[in-house]
């Protein structure tokens, strides 16, 4: 037998850890069960909420004020800032990036307005059907959640009466947020356009914004709607720089373990001051997108094949929580975990159709190529 005097050092290599660079190959990630588990945590977070139990929800701000609900949209916004550059620095155009992010969510969110101003309503209204459809509210309700400047998000005497009263889909009070960094990296993009003095580009790419800042000329964020942001911006901002830095980000569960031993150490001793607030909040974060990192990346975690069945995790996040109140309001389903086993595979019924029926056939709309790359 003649031994082959590389194999030691493939070994060596083998064993090595790898970066997100040398993983992130076609669709060999775990996203989809992310964002899956995310949308669930939020979907169990309110079968508490809808139902009165709030504040005995589990784990109910188990770690810095957050419950389980708080970390699933942490968790959406470091997958969002991770994927949308990656998006950014893979369309060919800016327009095309901006029309990529339209098909990914308007087409559901059309659906969504229309399930909850023109079915939902109509079953759950304690006005004649006559007058909850000759109001100006229903029609205003949907144009307004489709454009997202919907923070009243309620329909004519529809919920009055429930634990969490009026509310119709409140879960969509994160999307302006998410709509908000998509600007802050379109506008990188166009900076970047503008260091390559690529001109012809960013001039093709005017209209485009154009449109983008009539869009957004409208949207008003309350002050109290600032500290809600403040973090999903940082997760978010997290997310941009894995990608960014995905050549330089070693993939190592040890490292994990250390990094999480090291968070609940600190935690454990609790908040002296607000600096120490917010170090450990950064800690925590830090924590968590590296863990997102390690979950979606590491060869030994794969979930294979389960990106075939499809991303149902948005379709999920818009439509379960009208339904969930309407089981509140139609079968009095008060008991927050029997309402959490009925209302995810409610939901399901919905988002899977929604899926391969609205979401992904728009999606094929897409027009792109590898285009800018760092």
């Amino acid at each position: 037998m003649i031994l082959d005097e590389t194999e030691p050092f493939k070994i060596l290599l083998d064993s090595l850890p790898m970066t997100i660079s040398d993983l992130d190959r076609d669709r060999k990630n775990n996203f989809d069960l992310l964002r899956l588990i995310a949308a669930t945590l939020v979907i169990i977070e309110h079968s508490f909420l809808v139902t009165g139990n709030f504040f005995s929800g589990p784990m109910s701000y188990p770690v810095n004020y957050m419950d389980l609900g708080g970390f699933g949209v942490k968790v959406f916004f470091a997958i969002s800032g991770f994927l949308i550059v990656k998006s950014l620095l893979r369309q060919p155009t800016l327009s095309s990036f901006v029309w990529a992010r339209c098909l990914r969510i308007f087409p559901g969110l059309i659906i969504a307005a229309i399930l909850c101003a023109l079915i939902i309503g109509p079953i759950c209204t304690t006005l004649p059907l006559k007058d909850y459809f000759q109001s100006r509210a229903v029609y205003s309700f949907a144009y307004r959640l489709i454009i997202q400047h919907n923070f009243g998000n309620t329909l004519p005497h529809t919920f009055e009466h429930l634990p969490y009263p009026n509310a119709v889909d409140s879960p969509l009070w994160t999307l302006p947020a998410e709509l908000l960094m998509y600007l802050g990296v379109l506008s990188a993009g166009a900076l970047l356009l503008l260091f390559r003095k690529n001109f012809k580009a960013l001039l093709n790419a005017t209209p485009v914004i154009i449109l983008v800042a009539l869009f957004f000329k409208d949207f008003h964020f309350d002050t109290e709607y600032l500290p809600d942001i403040l973090p999903w911006a940082f997760s978010f901002l997290l997310g941009v720089t894995s990608y960014l830095a995905r050549k330089h980000i070693f993939l190592n569960i040890y490292v994990l373990l250390v990094a999480v031993t090291s968070y609940a150490t600190a935690a454990f001793f609790g908040y002296t001051d607000m600096l120490n607030y917010y170090i450990k909040m950064i800690m925590y974060s830090l924590v968590v997108v590296y863990g997102i990192m390690i979950v979606a990346y590491h060869p030994k975690l794969q979930v294979k094949g389960l990106h075939k069945l499809g991303d149902f995790s948005y379709g999920l996040y818009i439509y379960a929580f009208p339904l969930q109140q309407v089981l509140v309001s139609k079968f009095n389903l008060l008991n927050p975990f029997l309402h959490f086993l009925v209302s995810l595979p409610l939901a399901l019924l919905i988002a899977v159709p929604s899926w391969y029926l609205i979401e992904k056939p728009a999606l094929k709309l897409k027009a792109g190529r590898p285009s800018l790359t760092i």
